[in-house]
């Protein structure tokens, strides 16, 4: 099931509230993605790069959770 995260109204798009989760396969597993829009603004965003290599993904994931 998909769930979008946009939706139109009066010709703008806007963020629909929720928690959207996904994954992609990254270089050494899948990396997974979760954001919290609350309203209408991106409220969190988790990264799970622990498959990763400690190098490249994993510090990344690091320096995401500094920067937000």
């Amino acid at each position: 099931v998909y769930k979008s995260v946009f939706y139109f109204k009066r010709g703008i798009f806007r963020l629909k509230d929720g928690t959207y989760d996904a994954k992609a396969r990254g270089m050494a597993g899948f990396v997974k993605a979760k954001l919290t829009i609350k309203d209408q603004k991106i409220a969190a965003v988790d990264l799970d790069l622990s498959t990763e290599t400690p190098q490249y993904g994993q510090k990344a994931e690091k320096n995401q959770k500094m920067k937000f």
